[in-house]
């Protein structure tokens, strides 16, 4: 029996998502992005939580799935959906965001809802979907290696930040999943 559950993401879960957006973010992007960055993120939880709620209780195309402890906190969120890019591969969806707390990094919670997610996008009718990794991240590149995500070549810079941060785009098939 897995000592998580994942299951869709409700407006209550927005302020449980926001904090683990903003402790993954701050272990596993410190030296890639700004500290001043990282370090401000939990400034405006209040906002970012309602924020995420709104966009939580409004339909939409895009899907959020949140992995919980046995104690109910939530640990892990991820979302996908469409795509967003305009230079999207042809037939994709996208893997927009997986975030895990960093004590559920190495439990076996992030393959998990990867799986879910690749699974609701194989169901949702794409035949390959694509995702964005910051191109320093090695542990998450090397998780979606192993997960069978293959890097496609293309990158870009997000130039919010004075340095840029470069993120490299990795494709995968999808096939196989509808089924899992």
């Amino acid at each position: 029996m897995s000592a998580f559950r994942i299951r869709p993401a409700r407006p209550a879960d927005a302020e449980g998502v926001v904090r683990v957006r903003i402790a993954a973010w701050q272990a596993a992007y410190r030296g890639l992005m700004p500290d001043a960055y990282l370090d401000a993120m939990g400034h405006d939880l209040v906002q970012a939580a309602e924020r995420l709620r709104q966009w939580l209780a409004a339909p939409h195309l895009s899907s959020m799935l949140v992995g919980e402890d046995l104690d109910g906190t939530i640990v892990a969120m991820c979302s996908y959906g469409p795509p967003r890019d305009d230079d999207a591969p042809s037939g994709s969806g996208s893997l927009h965001v997986i975030n895990l707390h960093p004590a559920a990094w190495g439990t076996g919670l992030g393959a998990q809802l990867l799986q879910h997610a690749e699974r609701g996008l194989a169901v949702d009718g794409y035949g390959t979907a694509y995702l964005w990794v910051v191109d320093g991240n090695a542990r998450a590149r090397r998780f979606y290696e192993r997960a069978g995500w293959r890097v496609e070549g293309a990158t870009k810079i997000d130039d919010q930040f004075e340095t840029g941060v470069t993120e490299v785009r990795y494709r995968r098939v999808l096939a196989d999943r509808a089924m899992d």
